[in-house]
């Protein structure tokens, strides 16, 4: 709600990338798929062993809840949602501003003339944007989000590239509106990112990202102990679609290391030199985690070259 108020105040599309980070994952994580339980706090390592009651981490939950004593997250969460029309648009006098890639359609009054707009996507699955403007002879600039990540931003109208304008983070086009077609375009590959030194937990640790979701490994899809997991920065990782889990997701999959286990039953020892074997790494949104398997899950990963 911050960043939308000061997105309206400074039409500065900056504030909309945090917006969008926090809705495809915080938010996003907060519910389960079936809408009915829900998370308090949104950790970002999960051992389930040590979430028990009485505990510092009492409070950590390796699973949705169905309701709390203090029950302002659920309908937080539902006011967010039946919202969101306010997050995708804004209006400024005769200016509109696209700031999410949503599907919907939505109809506006620009100068006492109706105008409508239609915005086809499978975003987050790729970042092809399809807007339809239907109005008559009505003038106005219409400003399109240009995501931080999108570093290919290209946008056609009509099947005509776009002249490049850009104001704050907008991709700026003003013209006399009709029916017009607009194609938006941008790749979002997966990206590794890094936890700054200061923060202590997380200090040589790196994370993946694609477009604006936060990406986790879980324990149903790489095993237990994610802790004796590193990842492999030096390579690639490879996006595969899965249509089969959690109604469809661009699942991750990155070259790593495991820590091979001692047979000795003891905490520490001048035997345990660290051994490793090669693994691959499976990651999922981490907006989607706890919808199966209840188990670990963690983002801060460890790094390996």
């Amino acid at each position: 709600m911050f960043g939308l108020r000061m997105a309206k105040i400074t039409s500065d599309a900056s504030y909309f990338d945090t917006v969008e980070r926090a809705l495809y994952n915080t938010v996003r994580a907060g519910i389960s798929l079936e809408g009915d339980r829900y998370f308090y706090v949104n950790p970002l390592e999960v051992w389930p062993e040590t979430c028990i009651e009485k505990s510092s981490r009492s409070h950590i939950k390796p699973v949705r809840q169905k309701w709390f004593d203090c029950a302002c997250c659920p309908t937080n969460v539902a006011r967010t949602f039946t919202g969101l029309g306010n997050y995708i648009y804004t209006v400024n006098n005769s200016d509109i501003f696209i700031n999410l890639f949503i599907q919907n359609q939505v109809s506006f009054e620009i100068d006492g003339k109706p105008v409508n707009l239609s915005l086809e996507t499978d975003f987050p699955k790729t970042g092809n944007v399809k807007i339809r403007v239907k109005a008559d002879n009505v003038h106005f600039t219409l400003y399109i989000r240009i995501p931080f990540y999108a570093d290919d931003f290209s946008v056609m109208i009509n099947r005509v590239p776009a002249k490049e304008e850009k104001r704050k983070g907008y991709f700026c086009i003003e013209k006399t509106w009709n029916e017009d077609e607009i194609a938006v375009f941008f790749s979002m590959k997966p990206r590794f990112i890094y936890a700054n030194a200061k923060v202590h937990h997380n200090c040589g640790k790196t994370a993946i990202a694609r477009g604006p979701e936060i990406y986790c490994l879980e324990e149903c899809d790489n095993g237990t102990n994610l802790a004796a997991l590193s990842l492999d920065t030096g390579q690639l990782p490879e996006e595969y679609w899965r249509e089969d889990i959690l109604g469809g997701i661009m699942q991750i999959k990155a070259k790593g290391k495991r820590l091979i286990e001692p047979v000795e039953p003891v905490s520490f020892s001048e035997k345990f030199t660290p051994r490793t074997e090669d693994t691959e790494l499976n990651f999922i949104p981490y907006g989607l985690w706890a919808n199966r398997s209840p188990g670990e899950m963690l983002v801060w990963v460890r790094e390996c070259k």
